[in-house]
């Protein structure tokens, strides 16, 4: 149901709300109910200030959303929540949002009243995290190696699969020193070497040996940036394929096993026969 909302919010909380914020502001009663919204809100929703007082909150989000359920929980057991879900606009289409939440009290109104900062998402941005994401979920990291700096760069995924701690910050040799056995280190190390003076890259499965000691199957991935003609950075992938190749010897084991139990049945058979 539609609410008409009618109070005059206080000039301190209008200025929080000015117009010359970039993100879009409301200013909601304990109810939901908006009260006022800034020009960039009315931007991002296609609701006019007007329109808005005669919404609330489950107006412009999905109020069977449990991402929603547990940010109005969390704002109301510690004042303030932020999280990412979606928005709807005046003509229903939905929209990825960043939503943060502030319990206060207006001396103005005498009334406890929810802040809600609200940002868009791009479109862009999403594709970022929607990949990260995928790559996470692959256990796919990426790196980089600066030849000038001599600097080399791991993402997150990259040392949770080494499992080494977030600040861990690597070098060349320790990297290449975590590669398991004469043939991987001998691998990698050969396969660096080449890119950087062939400008070829590489693509290899190897096996590494972690921080805590836990042997891993990895696939690395490298590749040359060359600038104004010459070699620069080296940029790549490694992911663990390691569930994989277990799988692989698991099937590998059991086609084999399979076979042995053919190859017996068959010389019974055969026995059975001539006699």
């Amino acid at each position: 149901m539609l609410v008409s909302n009618s109070f005059e919010l206080s000039s301190n909380s209008y200025e929080a709300l000015s117009d010359s914020l970039p993100n879009s502001q409301l200013i909601l009663d304990e109810d939901g109910s908006v009260i006022y919204t800034n020009s960039s809100a009315q931007l991002l929703f296609g609701y006019t200030n007007e329109e808005f007082k005669k919404l609330s909150l489950f107006n412009l989000f999905d109020d069977s959303d449990l991402k929603l359920t547990a940010l109005i929980n969390l704002r109301k057991t510690q004042k303030k929540a932020i999280g990412k879900l979606n928005a709807f606009n005046k003509s229903k289409v939905a929209f990825p949002v960043t939503i943060q939440s502030i319990a206060f009290f207006d001396k103005g109104t005498n009334k406890h009243l929810i802040a809600k900062t609200i940002t868009g998402i791009d479109l862009h941005d999403k594709s970022e995290e929607l990949l990260l994401e995928t790559c996470r979920l692959a256990k796919i990291g990426s790196w980089e190696f600066d030849l000038l700096t001599q600097g080399l760069f791991w993402t997150k995924t990259i040392k949770e699969i080494h499992e080494v701690e977030e600040d861990f910050i690597p070098d060349l040799k320790i990297a290449t020193d975590f590669y398991f056995g004469t043939i991987s280190k001998n691998s990698i190390r050969l396969a660096i070497k080449r890119s950087i003076e062939t400008g070829i890259g590489f693509n290899l499965i190897l096996i590494i040996r972690t921080a805590k000691g836990n042997i891993k199957h990895v696939k690395a991935i490298g590749e040359p940036i060359v600038e104004l003609g010459v070699i620069t950075k080296l940029i790549g992938t490694l992911q663990d394929i390691t569930n994989s190749v277990d799988e692989k010897n698991s099937l590998f084991k059991s086609y084999n096993d399979l076979n042995k139990i053919m190859d017996a049945s068959l010389d019974i058979i055969s026995v059975v026969n001539e006699n």
